[in-house]
C-alpha cells in the first residue's frame, strides 16, 4: 500500500522518566509543518588480521536519535495557555506564569498604574494591555506592592478595572532535565523517538507568510511501525502477540509506544521479538477488552490531535530597545532569533547502548538580527549605545492578539553599530547584530506567550 505523505500527525508528549517513551493523547498534538525523526547508530569495522583487504566485518556500536521540526509560530490558543509543543520546548527552558490581574486606578497613566493584586508579577515581568483591541506587551521595570511602572508607554491609558494580562512564561534552566516523546505519523506508517531534548531553537520574523520557529534537538532512541495483516493472541489476557509481518525496527529497549487498533480492541505496541515473530503489547487500553484474536489485521490506532494555537501572521513586529528609562521604538521588518542550548544527550556510560540523560556541553548562546525601521526615523541612541559598548534590553512582540500573541525579553543585549539603510519614501532601516548575556544568572531570553 502506498504512503500519503500529506497524511500526517504529529504529537510531543512529556516524558516521567527519561527515555521511557510515552503514547501521546489527542492534547499532545503540534501543528508541525515538517517534522523529521532520525535513527543514528555507529558501525565499527573490524581490524582484524585478515588475508584479503576488504573489510570482513563491521558491529553495532552505540545509538541514540536526532530530530528536527519546524512550524509557523503559534499562540497557546486563550490567554497565558502553553503552545501546543510545550512538552518540547520544557526540555529546555522552565515553564512559569505571570498572573493576570485588572486595573485598580482610576487615574492610570501610559506608563504606570495600580492594580488589584500584583503578587503575581515581579520586576522584569512582560504584561499586556488591550488599547483599542490590540494587545501592547510591556515591561515591568518597578514594582511597590500593588503600583507598578513599565516601559515602553501605552499608546492610552487603560480604563479602570481593565484587564492586565499576564502569560505563560517560559526562562532558561541551569541544568534542564526533562525530556519528551516525540511521534510522527504518516497514513498507515508511524515513527517515535523516546527522550527527546532540545538544543536549538530559531525564530523568524518577516520572512513569509508566518512568523515562524524551526526546533532542533537529540533523542535516546528512535522506532518504526506499521500496519500488520495478520495478528494472533492467543487470548484475552496474554501480552504476547504473534505476527507474520513484524514492524521493521521497534526500539530494541523496549521504549516504544505504538498505539493499534485489533478488531476493537486497543492494543499499545511496547517491544518485539522479530526472531520468533512475536511482539508484547499492554492489552484493552482506552476502556476496551481484551479477547482473543486469530490472524486478524492491526492498524495503527494513534488519536486525532487537537491543535490550540492559530499562526501569528508575519506582519509587522514591533520591537522596544530600552535602557535606564530611555526608550526607542521601531516597527520591525526582519528578525531571527536564536538559542543554542549547548546541552546533548549523555552516551558514554558502561553498560548502556543508548543515551542516559541530557547534560549540558557548552556554553549556551542567545543571538539575535533584527531589521527595523525606527518610528522617529532616528537611530541615534544606538548608534550611541554601539559605540560606547552601553547594554540595552530589548523587548520583541509578535501578533497583537491574547491567544495569539508572544514576546522575547533579552534584558542584557549588545550589539555592533547597525548599517543603515533607506527603504523609500523618506524611510531608513536598521540592521542590528545582537548578542544577549547573563546578568543574574540564565536571563539571557524570557518568552511570555499572552
Amino acid at each position: 500500500m502506498f504512503n500519503l505523505s500529506e497524511i500526517q500527525k504529529g504529537f510531543a508528549v512529556p516524558e516521567v522518566a527519561y527515555g521511557t517513551a510515552v503514547t501521546p493523547a489527542a492534547a499532545n498534538g503540534v501543528p508541525w509543518e515538517s517534522l523529521e525523526l532520525a535513527p543514528v547508530e555507529a558501525r565499527i569495522e573490524s581490524t582484524q588480521f585478515q588475508s584479503h583487504r576488504g573489510v570482513s566485518q563491521q558491529y553495532r556500536g552505540r545509538r541514540s536519535a536526532t530530530f528536527t521540526g519546524s512550524k509557523p509560530l503559534t499562540g497557546g490558543g486563550s490567554a497565558a495557555a502553553a503552545p501546543d509543543e510545550s512538552a518540547l520546548i520544557t526540555t529546555m527552558m522552565t515553564a512559569g506564569t505571570v498572573t493576570t490581574t485588572t486595573v485598580n486606578d482610576a487615574s492610570a497613566a501610559v506608563d504606570g498604574c495600580t492594580v488589584t493584586s500584583a503578587a503575581g508579577i515581579v520586576v522584569g515581568d512582560c504584561i499586556g494591555f488591550l488599547i483599542d483591541a490590540k494587545l501592547y506587551v510591556v515591561k515591568v521595570l518597578t514594582k511597590d506592592t500593588n503600583d507598578l511602572t513599565w516601559a515602553p508607554d501605552l499608546p492610552s491609558a487603560p480604563d479602570d478595572e481593565a484587564t492586565v494580562y499576564g502569560a505563560y512564561k517560559l526562562t532558561l534552566s541551569e541544568q534542564p532535565t526533562a525530556s519528551c516523546t516525540l511521534h510522527k505519523v504518516e497514513d498507515n506508517e508511524g515513527e517515535c523517538e523516546s527522550g527527546a531534548i532540545l538544543n536549538n531553537i530559531e525564530w523568524k520574523m518577516g520572512t513569509g507568510d508566518f512568523v515562524t520557529v524551526a526546533y532542533s534537538g537529540e533523542g535516546k532512541d528512535w522506532a518504526h511501525f506499521h500496519n500488520l495483516s495478520s495478528v494472533t493472541f492467543d487470548d484475552g489476557s496474554t501480552t504476547t502477540g504473534k505476527s507474520t509481518t513484524m514492524p521493521a525496527e521497534i526500539s530494541e529497549a523496549g521504549n516504544a509506544c505504538a498505539p493499534y487498533l485489533i478488531e476493537s480492541e486497543q492494543v499499545l505496541v511496547t517491544g518485539t521479538d522479530v526472531d520468533n515473530d512475536q511482539f508484547t503489547a499492554t492489552r484493552a487500553q482506552g476502556g476496551t477488552s481484551g479477547v482473543a484474536h486469530t490472524a486478524k489485521a492491526m492498524t495503527l490506532n494513534y488519536p486525532t490531535p487537537t491543535i490550540a494555537g492559530s499562526p501569528i501572521i508575519s506582519g509587522p513586529g514591533k520591537a522596544t530597545f530600552l535602557n535606564n528609562g530611555v526608550e526607542s521604538e521601531m516597527i520591525v521588518l526582519e528578525a531571527m532569533l536564536n538559542v543554542a542550548e549547548g546541552t546533548g544527550v549523555r552516551n558514554d556510560e558502561f553498560g548502556h547502548r543508548t543515551p542516559t540523560g541530557q547534560i549540558p556541553k557548552g556554553k549556551r548562546v542567545v543571538t539575535a538580527t533584527v531589521k527595523a525601521r525606527p518610528e522617529t526615523d532616528t537611530i541615534d541612541p544606538q548608534l550611541a549605545a554601539a559605540r560606547d559598548d552601553t547594554t540595552w534590553a530589548l523587548l520583541l512582540q509578535a501578533g497583537d492578539e491574547v491567544g495569539r500573541c508572544v514576546a522575547w525579553s533579552l534584558p542584557t543585549i549588545r550589539y555592533k553599530k547597525p548599517a543603515v539603510s533607506e527603504i523609500g519614501e523618506g524611510a531608513i532601516a536598521a540592521n542590528f547584530e545582537i548578542g544577549a548575556f547573563a546578568s543574574s544568572g540564565n536571563d539571557e531570553l524570557v518568552i511570555y506567550y499572552f
